[in-house]
């Protein structure tokens, strides 16, 4: 009931005003909720065990594995945070690509380390490849053994209990 009145009564205000107050108080709520949101998940809610899958919960040198600088960000962002105190953890993130599509490859890479280093992963454990052959592209697959190569390398040599991937073309 006191939400049905708090809409009428939003109602009744925004008749009496014009269309741009209207759309610039509706874009303020909008964005204040967006950021509220935020907050809460990617803060107080960021160690919940319920936005992690058990299988990451219970790792102890898990390997993150992405296409591009970026993804792990994009994909990952939970799973890294759950574990970022946790001194009995060691994660690794390897990246296929530098992202050089468009020129930026090595601007990608430095930020691919920044993000690295926020993220509590030690940059001995944050690798971006720069093969010839698995350059980024979006009209070239890779190859699939390639990748398999040399992700089972990466795997062997940290001692991976665990691995996650990104599924994003590359």
């Amino acid at each position: 009931m006191i939400v049905v009145r708090l809409v009428k009564r939003l109602g009744r205000r925004l008749s009496t005003r014009r269309w741009p107050a209207i759309l610039i108080a509706l874009a303020s709520a909008v964005v204040t909720y967006a950021l509220f949101l935020y907050f809460i998940f990617a803060y107080y809610l960021a160690d919940d065990p319920r936005l992690v899958p058990d299988t990451f919960r219970h790792a102890r040198r898990p390997v993150l594995i992405t296409a591009h600088p970026d993804d792990e960000t994009l994909f990952f962002s939970p799973s890294i945070l759950y574990h970022r105190h946790d001194p009995h953890v060691t994660r690794s993130l390897l990246v296929i690509s530098s992202g050089n599509y468009n020129g930026i490859g090595e601007q990608r890479q430095t930020e691919i380390h920044n993000s690295c280093a926020a993220l509590g992963i030690s940059l001995d454990h944050c690798v971006v490849l720069d093969h010839p052959e698995l350059q980024d592209n979006p009209k070239k697959w890779w190859d699939e053994r390639l990748v398999e190569e040399i992700v089972a390398s990466y795997i062997k040599k940290w001692e991976a209990d665990l691995v996650s991937a990104s599924t994003t073309p590359g």
